[in-house]
């Protein structure tokens, strides 16, 4: 049987990535340490959907793509990796892309451009599966494709989005995982202090925060468990994502978190 996973999102289809000393403060000048001489395959959607493929499981991507991607590489690398595509075509424009900038300890940071994500509608005829996955932006295919998929009953994930405007779905929703600085963020837009607060709030929500090298925290009904950084085996891509995108996989892998056994058999133990 196969297991199946809708991931849904909004922003790039391919990343350059350039390796830095440090990331910079306004104005300031770091120097590249290393280069990408090819555009990956991303931004997080496409990323977390290759991976996910990478471990088995049967992702089906949903995204939106515009007038230059028929000549790209990138369709026949998404199906011949195991990526079933559910692709909006936008042909007034070009797909989105993003230049990704990452210091030593993974933290990164990115540069893009909308493109085709900023304007496609999610078609109401998709199709999505028993786990959705949304990122890394709220807009309106993202929002279409959430509210999709609650009607329908779907379990929904939505990674790397710390907008107020996800505040409403949080009880409805299966889990959220985001990095330290979009919890932030929506702590902030709900007037709280904790993701502990958060957590008793709306028990039934799993939340995970990612803290780049300093490894992840779980929280559950005002519990927290920790998670330190997860080693990976060959059979995931080495590809980088944006920092909560990253992460998450490994979150999910490492505590079976979309409840399929090949998940955790993917990751080794951490050391």
């Amino acid at each position: 049987m196969q297991n199946l996973v809708s991931v849904v999102g909004a922003a790039a289809v391919w990343d350059s990535l350039s390796k830095v000393d440090r990331l910079p403060k306004i104005g300031e000048i770091v120097n590249i340490t290393d280069k990408e001489d090819d555009f990956a395959p991303g931004g997080c959607a496409p990323n977390i959907a290759y991976n996910l493929a990478g471990l088995g499981l049967t992702p089906t991507l949903h995204y939106p793509v515009g007038k230059d991607f028929n000549s790209s590489y990138l369709k026949n690398k998404w199906i011949n990796k195991g990526i079933q595509l559910d692709l909006t075509l936008v042909e007034n424009t070009l797909s989105g892309f993003a230049s990704l900038y990452m210091q030593p300890d993974g933290n990164t940071m990115c540069f893009s451009y909308l493109g085709a994500a900023g304007i496609a509608s999610f078609p109401e005829n998709s199709i999505l599966n028993k786990f959705v996955i949304i990122c890394p932006v709220f807009n309106k295919f993202t929002k279409a494709a959430l509210e999709m998929a609650l009607q329908k009953e779907s379990n929904v994930i939505i990674t790397g989005i710390g907008d107020s405007k996800i505040i409403k779905y949080l009880p409805s929703i299966y889990a959220i995982i985001i990095n330290v600085t979009e919890a932030k963020q929506l702590l902030n837009a709900l007037n709280l202090d904790s993701i502990q607060k958060l957590s008793m709030q709306i028990p039934n929500l799993k939340i995970f925060i990612t803290n780049g090298s300093k490894g992840s925290n779980v929280y559950i009904n005002g519990k927290t468990i920790n998670i330190p950084i997860v080693k990976t085996k060959e059979n995931i891509t080495a590809i980088v994502i944006s920092a909560s995108a990253a992460f998450s996989l490994k979150i999910l892998s490492k505590t079976d978190f979309l409840g399929f056994p090949s998940l955790s058999r993917a990751i080794s133990s951490s050391k």
